[in-house]
């Protein structure tokens, strides 16, 4: 019975921080704010800014310094190479790369998620 109330609590926790936390995050690791794949990526993300927008999607750079050490070892990142991570709004881990992403391959997974296919349904159902 303790367990299972454990359990619940559990559960209870993480579905108040999914609601309560409303964007996906896209976490971009790398060596230097220079590293080209990073700079690339942020191209790419500007260029996309309102397909990333429709989609919650908001992203932060992290580059390897002692202020960041927490997240690269929290998200088991090598300093010494480029990252792309992207967390749901359940704020678990849902993609990673270690190269570019593109904005193609990003909204593919996006919009494949659960709660990314119940939002274009609200959307489709709701009168503008």
């Amino acid at each position: 019975m303790k367990y299972l109330l454990v359990l619940s609590f559990t559960i209870l926790a993480h579905c108040v921080w999914a609601q309560n936390n409303p964007f996906r995050r896209i976490y971009l690791f790398a060596p230097s704010a220079e590293d080209t794949a990073l700079v690339k990526q942020q191209q790419l993300l500007a260029a996309a800014t309102e397909r990333v927008n429709e989609r919650d999607l908001r992203s932060r750079v992290f580059v390897a310094a002692a202020e960041n050490n927490r997240m690269f070892k929290k998200f088991k990142v090598d300093p010494k190479k480029y990252t792309f991570l992207l967390i749901g709004k359940d704020g678990r881990e849902k993609f990673r790369a270690t190269q570019v992403v593109t904005p193609q391959l990003l909204f593919t997974i996006v919009d494949a998620m659960p709660m990314r296919q119940e939002e274009m349904r609200r959307r489709r159902q709701s009168p503008d």
